[in-house]
């Protein structure tokens, strides 16, 4: 029985994994086309930088900016989870 329970579990997690997939594609497809629809230049102004930019790169750099934010945060909040756990462990260990 637990085969088929391993099995299972196995066939779900390929499943959740080609859906995420599925959906990064989706997603990275709306991107380019919007970027691409977002050709117009403007005139962008920075501290003391003045530049007349199209709008996909300025779209491109905020949602690159965001990813490694939200990437840097997740790593963060990975390594604060296993280091609790480790000190949890640690505890239970004496």
């Amino acid at each position: 029985m637990s085969t088929r329970w391993a099995n299972f579990r196995a066939k779900l997690a390929r499943l959740y994994r080609n859906i995420r997939i599925g959906l990064w594609i989706v997603g990275l497809i709306v991107f380019i086309v919007f970027l691409l629809q977002n050709t117009q230049t403007i005139h962008v102004r920075l501290l003391v930088v003045d530049a007349d930019v199209p709008t996909a790169i300025v779209i491109l750099v905020i949602a690159l900016g965001g990813f490694a934010i939200g990437y840097l945060a997740a790593v963060r909040a990975e390594r604060r989870r296993q280091k609790r756990q480790a000190e949890k462990q640690l505890a239970e260990a004496k």
